[in-house]
């Protein structure tokens, strides 16, 4: 795959994005949304964003927040000089698909209706590429982690070995991707998720305190990509969470570091974390024209839908605003 950029050629698009970001929830309508007495209250308030999803199920609500993202995907592919620029989102999808079919077919069971329509990949196209055994459909690294999960679990019967094999090799083909796209940006929005992920799970083995599995869970669940690199997460896991903290700063994340304290809760991390990578999508908002800016607006768009995602889910389970608003990430716009 190879990318040729001009930041010219993305002046319509970023245009466009610019006009689409007026869209995007504002944190006005979250804090509505906080104040409302139950899940329809609050859903109520997403209508004038386009969400009517005040009366649904939870599996209904759901369907429309993958099909707003699913038409938002699209929509930036349809206008862009070269949709495979933004292939790197589909990644995750295709990634989670393939765990999908291996343990539904491990279990004897169908997938049908539970595969994401968000990948590169068709729900359809890649459960007939499964029936064929032939997985060339997926980006190369997926590919043949896909052969290795299968024959993995068959020996094992473990099933986080599909996920240590797939998830590592979904990140290598998102920095591939990055790689050759060439654009300083999207190889850091790549790295920062991959450090990121992999300091959270440095800091929730090191909580469970299993001693030397702990070593060897870390050294198969740590993914190979990012800044930091998995030798340095390695090393700095031995010497505990002070260390970690410390790798994040001098590894270009001061901002999260300092936020950061020995100890804090497994939530608040994540959503520091998380909060992080949003911070750095912001640069785009200081940038003219470039695929920066479409790049940043769906990336927004997914947070966007976790933060929807935390409000519903915590109005049904009957948590105050203040809990919910602990669990939420800050906003793009």
């Amino acid at each position: 795959m190879a990318f040729r950029y001009k930041d010219t050629d993305y002046i319509y698009i970023s245009a466009k994005v610019r006009g689409m970001e007026n869209g995007l929830v504002r944190r006005d309508c979250y804090d509505r949304m906080l104040s409302a007495e139950d899940a329809d209250s609050a859903a109520a308030y997403l209508r004038e964003y386009g969400y009517d999803v005040a009366g649904m199920s939870a599996s209904e609500r759901e369907d429309v927040l993958n099909a707003t993202l699913k038409a938002g995907l699209r929509e930036i592919e349809k206008d862009a000089p070269d949709s495979a620029m933004f292939s790197f989102f589909r990644y995750p999808y295709d990634c989670t698909n393939v765990k999908t079919l291996i343990k539904c077919k491990a279990r004897g069971i169908s997938a049908e209706g539970m595969l994401f329509d968000l990948g590169g990949v068709s729900p359809e196209r890649l459960t007939e590429c499964f029936e064929k055994k032939d997985y060339s459909c997926l980006p190369k690294g997926m590919a043949k982690a896909t052969e290795e999960a299968i024959e993995a679990y068959a020996t094992t019967k473990n099933p986080q070995k599909i996920d240590f094999l797939l998830d590592r090799a979904c990140f290598s083909d998102m920095a591939e991707c990055a790689k050759e796209s060439k654009i300083p940006y999207i190889g850091q929005i790549v790295d920062a998720r991959a450090d990121l992920i992999n300091f959270m799970i440095c800091l929730r083995i090191l909580r469970m305190n299993c001693g030397d599995y702990g070593k060897v869970y870390a050294e198969e669940a740590l993914l190979d990509s990012g800044k930091i690199g998995k030798k340095k997460f390695t090393k700095a896991f031995a010497e505990g969470e002070e260390a970690l903290i410390a790798l994040l700063d001098k590894g270009g994340y001061k901002n999260i570091a300092s936020s950061l304290e020995v100890g804090c809760p497994l939530g608040r991390a994540e959503k520091i974390c998380d909060n992080g990578r949003i911070e750095l999508l912001r640069r785009a908002r200081f940038v003219t024209f470039g695929v920066e800016i479409p790049v940043a607006y769906l990336a927004a768009l997914e947070a966007q839908i976790q933060n929807i995602r935390i409000i519903l889910a915590g109005k049904e389970a009957g948590l105050d605003a203040a809990a919910i608003s602990e669990r939420m990430r800050d906003c793009y716009v």
